[in-house]
């Protein structure tokens, strides 16, 4: 029982510093009475977790700027942007992508290199990887954070930072994390599935900011979902929640690249729109598809409204297995065609009826195509405040 009260503690202590700090993180400053009154805390019990977090350099305290009030006002509390900067690495066929973000989502540095892939060992692939972060770190004076995020499309074991496989690099079985940290002397390398990662940085500072649960739909190349529930990533058995790409919905017989007929993937991603498009004009591409749906071209008005109802029947699914808050979509194809984007829209309220949960809200991702970076950030970020806080609770 002794050793039960003592976990009891200090996941107290834990729970109470989280709450503390997401409070001033969302509450765009605030005094110390102002946030025992949000956590229900006393304000003793804040005042020392704020003194921790200013020990730490989170946060910064200062005059407010408020006016109208006898004597002197009192000091808010606030997040120190500059003090906490993470780093993002996004991995996929175009490349490798690097970012610095700063605690709300604003990339504040990036580069992008080419990396050759065909005929080369993944091994040699991550070597050289290897050596372009740590003089990104180098060069941005960020060797010493704690941790860096890793994004990849696949499936991936986040607590072992381990590949399983991904089909758009053909690696499988890859230690990943591991290998990286025997190449350079890195951070703790954090990988994770590349929407997964999207859909906590739209939980955090995105378009779903403020919803406790949550869907992000992204279709581009594939087709993934990342779920939030509670205001957590929702991972399932093998962190496999959300990989729908390969979902046989029967929307029509298109034969996927798996082998079977009918997958989601098959359906609605850029490959197949471009796919069906090529059929008519060889040559056509997602801005020319945008401009003949624009001109009125009767093909290209059907094939995109087609699409939009299939995406529609996918958000369908998502809505009744997971009830969220919100559906947030992203993805290239998203990006890349509003003329879509007004379909889609067009079409849920239109046809909101079909679902069995109707009262969530619809977005777009705002991110565009650095939102796999801003994810990879969110993951070293919420790494870092994790760490920091459980630090705390064993301290006192």
């Amino acid at each position: 029982m002794k050793g039960i009260s003592k976990l009891d503690r200090e996941s107290m202590r834990q729970n109470n510093v989280r709450m503390v700090f997401e409070a001033i993180y969302r509450g765009e400053g605030a005094t110390r009475t102002e946030l025992a009154n949000r956590t229900d805390l006393s304000v003793m019990a804040v005042s020392r977790i704020v003194e921790l977090l200013l020990e730490q350099d989170m946060i910064e305290e200062r005059e407010s700027e408020e006016n109208g009030r006898l004597g002197r006002p009192a000091k808010k509390v606030y997040i120190k942007r500059e003090s906490i900067v993470n780093v993002g690495v996004s991995l996929d066929v175009g490349g490798v992508f690097f970012g610095a973000v700063d605690p709300y989502g604003k990339l504040l540095r990036f580069e992008k290199h080419g990396l050759s892939l065909e005929g080369r060992p993944p091994e040699d692939v991550l070597r050289e990887l290897a050596g372009l972060l740590h003089a990104f770190l180098e060069a941005n004076g960020l060797l010493g954070i704690p941790a860096v995020g890793l994004v990849m499309p696949g499936i991936i074991d986040y607590e072992k930072g381990y590949l399983r496989l991904t089909s758009q690099l053909y690696w499988e079985d890859l230690h990943v994390a591991d290998l990286l940290e025997s190449y350079a002397p890195l951070p703790k390398i954090l990988l994770e599935n590349d929407v997964k990662a999207r859909a906590q940085a739209e939980h955090r500072f995105g378009s779903s900011k403020g919803y406790d649960s949550s869907v992000l739909l992204t279709i581009g190349s594939g087709i993934g979902a990342g779920v939030i529930i509670d205001n957590a990533i929702y991972r399932g058995k093998d962190n496999m929640a959300g990989e729908i790409g390969h979902a046989a919905l029967g929307l029509n017989n298109r034969m996927c690249e798996c082998g079977r007929l009918g997958c989601v993937q098959a359906t609605i991603s850029e490959p197949a729109l471009m796919h069906e498009a090529r059929k008519v004009e060889p040559s056509i591409d997602m801005e020319g598809l945008s401009a003949a749906f624009s001109a009125g071209t009767p093909w290209a008005k059907r094939l995109l409204r087609m699409t939009a109802e299939n995406i529609l029947s996918v958000l369908s699914l998502l809505a009744n297995a997971y009830a969220p808050d919100a559906i947030i979509l992203c993805g290239s194809m998203i990006d890349r065609c509003a003329a879509l984007r007004e379909l889609i829209s067009q079409a849920f309220l239109e046809e909101q009826a079909r679902f069995l949960n109707p009262t969530f809200a619809l977005g777009f991702s705002q991110f565009g195509p650095d939102g796999n970076i801003i994810g990879a950030a969110t993951v070293a970020f919420n790494y870092d405040i994790d760490n920091r806080v459980v630090a705390y609770s064993q301290q006192n």
